[in-house]
């Protein structure tokens, strides 16, 4: 077994601008793969603002990781 550890960002956080592990990813699409993204969930509260982050394990649209 090999852990699993990310960071989730969190979308308009001016401090992602400075964050040297998601400064490191030049692809912005990659970049943005790791920027959670709002999103609308039926059952929260109202007023309480939803997040979405996915990660995906494999494929071409894997979730980037740093390699060891």
């Amino acid at each position: 077994m090999r852990p699993l550890v990310t960071c989730i960002y969190f979308p308009d956080e001016p401090l992602n601008d400075e964050d040297p592990q998601l400064e490191a990813i030049r692809d912005a699409r990659t970049r943005r793969q790791l920027i959670a993204v709002p999103d609308h969930d039926p059952g929260a509260p109202a007023g309480v603002p939803c997040l979405r982050f996915d990660i995906v394990l494999g494929g071409k649209h894997a979730t980037p990781f740093l390699d060891d």
